[in-house]
């Protein structure tokens, strides 16, 4: 859609610092990447050079002369307009856009000729402020500008509730009105923003800091959070106050009296695009506020804390007092109270950890419902609806990007946010200066809390596409993953027959082991299609095989790492897991406890008289039909996830039982891939004999296997007409045993 955007206040210079400014252009920036083309009329450019703005900016000048301010306005409207009419002439618009200006009807009286759909934005009841502060000569032409605006408007935009009243007083209709409160653009305000240079630019290391960010007014109550921090700092020197932005004249003079100026740094006006990294500097943020009568402010600065994931604390008052859940996403001072705002900046200050939970679900709250892009989506929604962008689904949940996860927080977020991923991952991977860009982010596998696996497909050189695979885990799981997959891969993995995916490195700031994304189509792939699995059984078993002999093939250094980089897992290792497996389908199937006992006590009894291993081996501990990958005549063992050392009879057992269960679930038939499971295990000693131990012990892994696939099957609704077939099944094997 084409928009003109009509800005006729002369006190906003469009590429200045000003919140107005940073508002106008953060919408226009919108409306472009939503794919609209933004052409701004404006009487203030602003200084050039200056910040960027995604729009056809055309100066309309002041008028010359002498005329008082209320007439070069009216004067200025009229000239706006006629330029407006021209530019609507030659160009082909959807709508008009204005933000609400005191003398300005431009977008009413251009609806009213044209019948173009008309949007207001009103940021403030300025001719209440007028009124009140100073004093008006023509007051009947200020409503008369006021009213054509409200009435001819097919939508108008408020930044808060107050300002809904404002305006519904005033004749709007409330069908017509939509409240957007500000927002953030999070390409640059996000919590996985690092504050370190700040830190260092200022002398700030070791810091506890404590931050204020824009134009301080005499609203934003100043000489409160000034009197708190010297509280603070009188009983904990570590503190620092960093004031970002445009301080009071005497804002020295202040400091002098507190005895505080050594412990503030105050930078002055900076460029918009500085402001996240020194908000992600702070350790508490501030949004200061008096306490107003018909509080309706919309603070730009409370929406850019919160979106960097920075501990906030705000004035009880308005906007900010809807926005803040205290013990949730922030906490809340009474207005004007320095003791009470030094006491909840001291929480903070003292409870990282909680400071940090905060800090996070403000971040979740703002960047998914507070953002630019939701707001000009919405003023487009009213003019004419678009189609929603489809989301990621995982087994019936939908799941946006970027994802925010409480556990894996900054790590997954970073990881599913395509601009800062491309960054990371672009110094990773085979061939990485022939990728273009990152086209597309697809989670594959996602366990809230613990990882999650996604697919990046970029453009490589003109024509062609590489994809990789990377998993973000909680801790540093992925780190150590790595390190084993490059020495299975300079051991033998990298041949053409079996083979691991090539491992790519591990990138930090994600907390994710990269690799490629390898051919293939997995054996429950082939079997569901109607393929035939049996004649893949030779090269599964190959991999296992491969697999477990790679400890007597190892040179001693790589083997002696490599044990330092696994865990050991043996029998005591699966009986705890049947343990936690028992405990829990006692109180998914409370109705089967008594045959749920029976079988664990078979199987303990089961485990008591089997013969350990004679020595380890590697184990894959989760190998089954869909951690091999088919491709031609070759395989690619994947999700090394869990490798260990230990007993080989595991995987044996864990690919067999797997197979039975596959047969179950897909065509209700225990036994139709039995002959391909006796299969594998005799092509597996054909390449690895085995004495009759190994087998007993096969047997029992097989049934335990089993046995712990009941809980995966009760934990699934989709799955429990197969729970009654598969506890028989289990306990067969039991009985047989």
């Amino acid at each position: 859609m084409n928009i003109l955007y009509i800005s006729a206040d002369r006190g906003i210079p469009v590429r200045g610092t000003k919140g107005a400014a940073v508002h106008i252009r953060s919408l226009c920036a919108a409306f472009a990447e939503s794919g609209h083309s933004v052409t701004l009329l404006t009487p203030r450019p602003g200084p050039l050079p200056g910040q960027g703005i995604r729009a056809n900016i055309i100066h309309v000048p002041l008028p010359d002369g002498d005329q008082d301010g209320e007439t070069r306005a009216i004067v200025h409207a009229d000239d706006l307009y006629a330029a407006a009419s021209k530019e609507l002439r030659r160009g082909n618009y959807d709508f008009i856009y204005e933000r609400y200006s005191l003398w300005s009807d431009v977008g009413g009286r251009l609806a009213e000729a044209t019948g173009l759909p008309f949007v207001l934005e009103v940021n403030a009841p300025l001719l209440e402020e007028a009124a009140r502060f100073r004093t008006l000569e023509n007051v009947g032409k200020a409503r008369e500008v006021e009213l054509r605006q409200v009435m001819q408007a097919k939508v108008v935009s408020v930044v808060s509730e107050p300002l809904a009243a404002y305006v519904r007083a005033r004749g709007a209709a409330p069908e017509n009105i939509l409240v957007l409160p500000n927002g953030v653009d999070p390409v640059h305000f996000h919590p996985a923003v690092r504050g370190g240079r700040i830190h260092h630019r200022y002398g700030l290391n070791r810091k506890k800091i404590i931050g204020f960010a824009g134009r301080a007014r005499p609203w934003h109550d100043l000489e409160t959070l000034l009197a708190a921090f010297a509280q603070i700092q009188e009983t904990d020197p570590s503190t620092h106050l960093l004031l970002v932005g445009q301080m009071p004249d005497d804002l020295d003079q202040k400091l002098d009296s507190l005895g505080i100026r050594d412990a503030v740094t105050a930078t002055g006006v900076i460029p918009h695009k500085e402001v996240p990294e020194h908000i992600a500097a702070m350790d508490v943020a501030v949004s200061s506020h008096a306490a107003l009568d018909g509080f309706y402010f919309s603070p730009l600065k409370l929406f850019e804390y919160m979106a960097c994931g920075v501990p906030v604390v705000a004035a009880d008052t308005g906007q900010p007092a809807e926005l803040i859940e205290p013990g949730v996403n922030g906490e809340r001072y009474r207005p004007g109270d320095p003791d009470d705002l030094a006491r909840k900046i001291g929480k903070l200050l003292t409870n990282p950890e909680y400071a940090n939970e905060l800090a996070w679900n403000g971040a979740v709250l703002v960047l998914g419902n507070y953002t630019w892009e939701r707001n000009a989506r919405e003023v487009v929604r009213r003019i004419a609806p678009v189609p929603e962008t489809p989301a990621f689904s995982e087994n019936g949940h939908t799941i946006e990007l970027p994802i925010f996860d409480r556990k894996l927080r900054q790590r997954l977020y970073r990881a599913t946010r395509a601009d800062i991923a491309e960054s990371l991952l672009r110094r990773k991977g085979p061939d990485r200066k022939k990728y273009a860009r990152l086209t597309h982010i697809e989670p594959l596998k996602y366990k809230p809390g613990r990882r999650c696996v996604m697919r990046y497909t970029w453009e490589k050189g003109k024509t062609g596409r590489a994809e990789l695979i990377g998993k973000v885990f909680r801790d540093r799981r992925g780190q150590r993953l790595d390190a084993v997959h490059r020495i299975l891969w300079e051991s033998g993995f990298d041949n053409q027959v079996v083979r691991i995916p090539r491992p790519y490195g591990y990138v930090h700031k994600m907390r994710m082991q990269l690799q490629e994304n390898a051919p293939g189509i997995t054996l429950n792939e082939i079997y569901r299609s109607g393929g035939d699995v049996y004649k893949y059984m030779s090269l599964c078993a190959a991999a296992a095989a491969q697999l477990h002999d790679l400890n007597d093939h190892l040179p001693d250094t790589s083997r002696a790492k490599l044990h330092d980089l696994i865990k050991p897992y043996f029998l005591e290792d699966e009986i705890h897991s049947l343990g936690d497996t028992f405990n829990a389908l006692r109180e998914l199937r409370p109705a089967e406890t008594a045959e749920l006992t029976h079988m664990f006590d078979l199987l303990l009894g089961w485990a008591d008289i089997l013969h350990p291993p004679a020595a380890p081996a590697l184990v894959h501990r989760d190998f089954y039909y869909s951690q091999v990958l088919v491709d031609g005549e070759s395989l690619v063992l994947i999700d090394l996830d869990l490798i260990a050392s230990g007993d080989a009879a595991i995987d044996v057992a864990n690919f067999s039982a797997h197979l039975n269960f596959l047969g179950l679930e897909t065509r209700g038939d225990f036994y139709d891939l039995a002959a391909a499971a006796e299969e594998f295990k005799a092509e597996y000693e054909a390449i690895r004999p085995q004495d009759a131990a190994f087998w007993d012990r096969v047997s029992f892994y097989e049934t335990s296997t089993l046995y712990r696939l009941l809980r995966v099957v009760a934990l699934r609704p989709n799955k429990a007409h197969i729970f009654e077939p598969l506890l028989e099944q289990t306990l067969k094997f039991l009985e047989v045993a």
